[in-house]
């Protein structure tokens, strides 16, 4: 990007010794003219010889009265303008433009007016002096006036010769016209200005250099110079332009598709690149859209629109909206879509501006590109979206989380959808479903998107079900229903997500965490509760039966912590309420139970293996997640529904027991 940057500096560099040559050439062609005046002043000075030869002819001997009064008024006006037109060249010749450009204009307005009267009249001077000496020769004219008024003639035809040569390249009128092309050019280059650092930068046209660019663009416009006028306009605004969008930081155009794959570089990117677009068009372009129409307000509207479609060209808005192709090309997954529908959207938002800047023929290829750009972004974001409920349930046989933890898909699964449904997305994706509907002819269904957001949600469901099943415990598999079930619920609750799923479907994931939860606690922890439970002991109950008792408790105890240590709770506040119950549960049976019987094996260490501290502090280490997952799932949302789960499992705790 810096070395097109240098590039463009050297192109501005470039164009200012290119009106230095010019100046230089103009000094020339100024020379030149100094040589041929005394010729042009020969040829004037012999044409009141003319006017001397043809007054003495009296009407009365001309049977074409009229055609030699012409033919003497026509050679008279000839002759005074000839003077006049080889003033004009001398003073243009040696004028420069730049310190008075409207005294300039006056005489090169002037030397036009002379040049269009001697070429309307000298014309009809010579038919005229034509048919004078014609009828001069059939009536026996002597030969000296004949040859006068020949001599004359050869005058004339010069005079015509040298106006036709006037207009062409190298004439005088054309050598006026290049000076004028010459200090176009050096006002528009006072749009740049050089730093220290000789870097070039734009600053703003000051109003009577505006003035001056549209009196000269009048001028140059009425020469038939408005090709040659209009390229140097776009080149150098065009090239400010650029120079403006160099200072935005645009460097990310230039990054490989690969690059862009990564999700923080491409986030970051789309930001830049958005905001860089609207500042170029809203603000660089319609500015300079307004700017041309006011200089060159006398042409068409065709040929003004091809100026600034020239300019636009040049000012490398194509390649910044190229950016939006290289996100296009980006590998296809979830996460494309929000760039894809980032993309769309800013683009999206513009299109106003883009109209009114680019609706003309002469942008077609803009416009052609910019529309590409769109059909790639709206069948992008299609294929994506309506291909992700399937890949969803791709993944039904991908074993589960080994410590009954949230799923990893199911994580991004909510937060995606609920992002695809947040007040930044949802319109732009509901608008892209309605595009691509239209373009394909399809039924238009205004709950296209619902319908699809319900149908991945579903998809979900059902791989919950079967990665439950591929646990390897069974009791595992109910913690892992309870944590993404809970996950479910606390993360659709209050969203648009868990609008769109119901409440209904809501009440049915709390009522599945508390079915689980009850089974957990009773298939696992109640079932060591029931170990002292099973049978009626009293102060009577022999120590061979304690001493048994323990053993079981303790091998059961060890085994459980052994598997249930490596289990994560990811939501805290239910794991506090689990870890709370099963103290209360396990802990108070078995101080219970020691302070009954404790006395009977208080010395064999063997058997007494753990206090009731000791207990209390392995149970309360129990279904950590680790640190960043700890503080990802923390919150306090699903409070309230933890503790009606944790009265439920108590409950559930208390029928156990009833039951023995």
């Amino acid at each position: 990007m810096t070395a097109e940057m240098d590039r463009e500096v050297e192109k501005l560099m470039a164009a200012r010794l290119s009106l230095q040559a010019n100046l230089a050439k103009s000094a020339a062609l100024a020379s030149e003219m100094d040589k041929t005046r005394v010729r042009l002043e020969e040829l004037s000075q012999r044409l009141p010889s003319l006017q001397a030869l043809i007054k003495p002819i009296h009407p009365r001997q001309c049977c074409f009265t009229s055609r030699v009064t012409g033919a003497i008024a026509a050679a008279s006006s000839v002759s005074k303008m000839s003077r006049t037109v080889q003033e004009l060249k001398l003073r243009l010749a040696s004028a420069n433009p730049r310190p008075d450009l409207r005294t300039y204009l006056a005489a090169l307005k002037q030397l036009e007016d002379a040049l269009n009267f001697l070429s309307q009249n000298c014309a009809l001077a010579v038919k005229w002096l034509e048919d004078v000496i014609l009828h001069l020769k059939d009536n026996g004219e002597d030969s000296i006036r004949l040859s006068t008024l020949k001599d004359a003639l050869v005058i004339l035809l010069r005079l015509e010769a040298s106006n036709d040569r006037a207009r062409l390249a190298g004439g005088c009128l054309s050598a006026a016209y290049d000076k004028l092309e010459v200090e176009f050019r050096r006002l528009l280059c006072t749009g740049v200005a050089l730093t220290d650092n000789d870097e070039a930068v734009s600053v703003p046209l000051p109003w009577e250099v505006i003035q001056s660019l549209q009196s000269i663009a009048e001028r140059l416009i009425t020469a038939d110079r408005i090709h040659s006028c209009g390229s140097a306009y776009a080149e150098i605004r065009g090239l400010l332009v650029r120079h403006r969008l160099r200072d935005l930081s645009c460097d990310y155009i230039e990054i490989s598709t690969s690059e862009l794959d990564n999700v923080q570089t491409i986030e970051h990117h789309i930001e830049t690149w958005s905001s860089n677009l609207e500042f170029a068009v809203k603000n660089l372009l319609h500015s300079e859209r307004r700017l041309s129409e006011e200089i060159f307000a006398p042409v068409s509207d065709d040929t003004r629109d091809e100026i600034f479609a020239e300019l636009a060209r040049k000012s490398g808005i194509v390649n910044l909206i190229s950016f939006g192709y290289n996100v296009a090309r980006c590998k296809k997954d979830p996460i494309k879509l929000l760039k894809l529908l980032e993309v769309f959207d800013a683009l999206n938002r513009l299109r106003p501006d883009f109209n009114r800047l680019f609706s003309h023929r002469a942008c077609a290829d803009i416009q052609a590109s910019t529309r590409d750009l769109i059909k790639k972004l709206v069948y992008g974001a299609w294929d994506i979206f309506n291909a992700f409920s399937a890949q969803v349930e791709l993944q039904q046989h991908t074993l589960p989380p080994p410590d009954g933890g949230v799923h990893k898909l199911l994580n991004f699964v909510v937060n995606y959808c609920n992002r695809l449904l947040d007040d930044r997305y949802e319109p732009v994706l509901s608008q892209v479903l309605f595009i691509h509907q239209s373009w394909t002819h399809e039924r238009h269904k205004n709950d296209h998107l619902a319908e699809e957001v319900q149908r991945i949600m579903g998809s979900i469901e059902l791989n919950l079900d079967s990665w439950a099943m591929a646990c390897s415990d069974t009791i595992l598999s109910y913690l892992f229903t309870i944590n993404n079930r809970l996950y479910l619920c606390k993360n659709l609750d209050g969203t648009k997500l868990g609008e769109l799923m119901g409440a209904a479907w809501l009440e049915k994931q709390k009522q599945c965490v508390e079915y689980y939860a009850a089974l957990y606690f009773r298939e696992s922890w109640g079932n060591l509760v029931l170990l002292f439970s099973s049978t009626h002991t009293d102060r009577t109950t022999d120590r061979t039966t304690v001493k048994k008792k323990l053993k079981s408790f303790n091998d059961a105890f060890d085994q459980m912590y052994r598997h249930q240590s490596k289990w994560v709770i990811a939501e805290r506040a239910l794991r506090d309420k689990v870890v709370q119950v099963v103290q209360e549960s396990v802990v108070n049976c078995y101080v219970d139970f020691m302070s009954r019987h404790g006395h009977l094996v208080e010395q064999d260490v063997s058997v007494v293996r753990y206090s009731a501290g000791r207990l209390e502090g392995l149970l309360g280490s129990l279904f950590l997640p680790p640190a960043a997952a700890g503080k990802a799932a923390s919150g306090g949302r699903s409070t309230h529904f933890v503790d009606r789960l944790k009265s439920v499992v108590a409950g559930q705790f208390r029928c156990d027991l009833a039951a023995v």
